[in-house]
């Protein structure tokens, strides 16, 4: 489950799944049958449900006119010099090494990203292929990888915040939050170059962060 709206109103939707799977016989205005009918907090559940479709829909309508506006102006990539630095320290500082090298599957923080999205966690795993070239990503797998890693980011502070939360729990916390934070860095700096396009995806930033997933973006 997502942080945000979906969190906030998930009671709610339980409650009201609830009282939608409870059916009371009607009787008729002779009282001689009666109609099963659900409560009407079914109707109540799927205009919750709707509304938060609605929003999540609004909110990927943003992201898809910035990719349009991207292509169309043929605008460059962003290059990831800080997620190429964060990435090398992850993958050197965590990944266990085997008869055949690195397990790059087995690194847990990387674990955490591939929960929410295995094709973010393998791109993450080229940025520090490069060797010292940095990498220029496309601006939609840039916004790709800082979702999923924005997700697992959520996740670990939920984690870290437990009754018995282990070490590794704060460790990875504190990996995700830094690796977010050199996305973010590269694409301020990309957005630098090419305002309308920033100014674009911070609308879009906004409208998720403040609208449907508080606190994730």
């Amino acid at each position: 489950n997502l942080p945000g709206y979906a969190r906030t109103v998930e009671e709610q939707v339980k409650a009201f799944r609830k009282a939608a799977d409870v059916t009371k016989d009607i009787p008729s205005k002779t009282g001689r049958s009666f109609e099963s009918r659900s409560l009407p907090g079914e109707n109540l559940r799927e205009a919750v449900v709707e509304g938060g479709k609605n929003l999540q829909s609004v909110g990927n309508s943003l992201w898809n006119d910035l990719d349009n506006f991207i292509v169309q102006n043929n605008l460059p990539g962003v290059s990831s010099g800080m997620g190429q630095a964060r990435m090398n320290h992850i993958i050197q500082q965590y990944t266990p090494i085997g008869k055949k090298g690195m397990q790059l599957n087995k690194n847990p923080i990387l674990q955490r990203v591939s929960e929410y999205d295995e094709d973010a966690a393998s791109m993450l795993t080229q940025l520090s292929a490069g060797g010292k070239t940095v990498p220029q990503i496309p601006f939609s797998d840039m916004h790709k990888i800082q979702t999923a890693v924005g997700r697992a980011k959520a996740r670990a502070e939920l984690d870290a915040k437990a009754p018995g939360a282990s070490v590794e729990d704060r460790q990875a916390l504190r990996e995700l939050k830094d690796l977010y934070g050199s996305l973010m860095t590269d694409v301020d700096n990309w957005g630098t170059k090419n305002p309308a396009a920033q100014k674009m995806f911070e609308d879009a930033k906004n409208f998720w962060r403040d609208a449907v997933v508080p606190g994730v973006i």
